[in-house]
């Protein structure tokens, strides 16, 4: 679901084109700005990119953010949401906290949906949708593009690698919503949910 990418940080005078190719370890990421790259594919319908800097973190606030996007989207496109979602997430803990599940449960307490159905990946998936649209990117940068040096480049070289499927947005989320206000009703006790 996620993949990192590094951008050298062009106010240190450390960096030369080899550090790209073959960074040094005693580095560490003290030059790079690591990204992250999320996707939210609706089957038959497109791919929802989300790419966010070091700023945002990584955790269940990013997920139901990217989750809210790809919905509100597909309702402007579509008109309509589905009476029905079906989510299939990556085992990661994110996407099955008290939190995330908190969310799902306003979905239904709010009839945004009449039922949800979750599932989860099996560890160690392969050859999932997801696993292919991410190492069409990751070959694009490692063998084409060898060197991102800006933001423009990191978002050409995504939308390059996709140009034959090109994803419905590629878009930087540079604010989360603070989800743990989901937190105060869910019973810390049995993981129940009183939304009212």
């Amino acid at each position: 679901r996620r993949h990192t990418r590094s951008l050298c940080d062009w106010s240190s005078d450390v960096c030369s084109s080899d550090l790209f190719l073959n960074p040094l370890k005693s580095l560490g990421s003290d030059y790079f700005i690591t990204n992250k790259l999320t996707a939210a594919i609706v089957h038959g319908h497109g791919a929802y990119l989300y790419w966010s800097a070091p700023n945002i973190k990584h955790d269940t606030n990013l997920s139901l953010e990217s989750l809210r996007r790809t919905l509100i989207k597909y309702q402007e496109e579509k008109g309509v949401l589905p009476p029905v979602l079906y989510l299939q997430l990556d085992n990661a803990a994110d996407n099955k906290s008290k939190r995330f599940l908190a969310f799902i449960s306003y979905l239904i307490e709010k009839r945004i949906f009449k039922k949800i159905q979750l599932s989860y990946l099996v560890v160690g998936h392969t050859h999932e949708d997801f696993d292919v649209l991410f190492s069409v990117t990751s070959r694009y940068f490692k063998y084409k593009l060898q060197r991102v040096r800006t933001i423009e480049e990191f978002v050409e070289g995504i939308n390059e690698s996709l140009k034959n499927n090109p994803p419905k947005c590629l878009e930087r989320i540079e604010h989360c919503f603070n989800y743990s206000i989901l937190d105060q009703f869910v019973d810390p006790n049995f993981a129940r949910f009183n939304l009212n």
